[in-house]
């Protein structure tokens, strides 16, 4: 058992939250070795130190633990059980058979093993539920599957249209979205507060949304087609507007306005 001053020696180097090795332990305190490694010991025991595994040189390496000890304080004790096991499992089966009969001969042990056992049971039903319902999701999955190749291989549109709608969904909830984000940079703006999206990031979305509102354009004038409903104005403003491949196509056309006299002394604009 370490005693207190070592124990002290070594979660006072551990305070730093450097990694360490037993040998970087030993250095960093001064202690020889028969020392440092129980005062070690004792902090895991306490969950105040936590093994993160070995280095390249396969050193086992400590640190201090965070405030939440739990999982510090299970790695030790599996790190016991796993040791006493190795101990009784190097005996001949005669003698683990007779350490076997003693313990279950305690009152306390018979308890604690029904217990397990019937926890092990309830576990394995629970994995089982488990198991039944991934194999149900794998079925239902394959299926799905098998009905979206049937469809491809069919060549059916009407696949390809549904993923498309879908995913213009997406697009006006991304919209949306985007609104939130816009609110809260302005309420943050008018606080005074810094925001929080970088401002060199909004010229290129609004780049973006221009490049939707322009392909939406579009082709909101080609469904209107479809339907046997040309577009002639805007949707959103009523705007009369062209069409828009002219629009895109043609280029501007330069005219002059020439005033001649008519004959009764008015002027006429040809």
């Amino acid at each position: 058992m370490a005693n207190s001053s070592s124990r002290d020696a070594v979660l006072a180097a551990m305070q730093d939250g450097v990694v360490r090795t037993d040998a970087a332990i030993e250095e960093a305190t001064g202690l020889p070795h028969s020392k440092a490694s129980p005062a070690r010991v004792a902090l895991w025991e306490d969950g105040l130190v936590e093994g993160l595994g070995k280095n390249n040189e396969g050193l086992l390496q400590w640190q201090l633990c965070p405030p939440e000890r739990g999982a510090a304080k299970l790695a030790y004790r599996d790190h016991k059980e796993k040791l006493l096991l190795a101990r009784v499992m190097g005996q001949s089966p005669r003698v683990r058979a007779n350490v076997v009969l003693e313990l279950l001969a305690i009152k306390e042990v018979n308890n604690s093993v029904i217990a397990q056992l019937a926890r092990r049971k309830h576990y394995r039903r629970i994995m089982a539920r488990v198991n039944e319902a991934r194999d149900d999701r794998v079925h239902a999955s394959r299926a799905r599957k098998r009905q979206i190749a049937e469809l491809h291989d069919e060549a059916d549109a009407g696949l390809t249209f549904l993923v498309v709608v879908d995913r213009l969904r997406d697009s006006v909830d991304a919209l949306l979205h985007m609104r939130e984000q816009i609110a809260d940079e302005g309420e943050r703006h008018e606080h005074g507060e810094a925001g929080k999206i970088p401002y060199q990031r909004w010229p290129e979305v609004r780049t973006n949304v221009r490049e939707v509102l322009e392909t939406a354009r579009v082709v909101f004038g080609e469904i209107s087609t479809i339907m046997d409903e040309p577009m002639t104005s805007c949707p959103l403003c009523g705007e009369r507007l062209g069409s828009p491949t002219l629009e895109l196509e043609e280029g501007y056309v330069e005219a002059t306005v020439v005033e001649e006299e008519a004959g009764d002394g008015e002027f006429v604009k040809a």
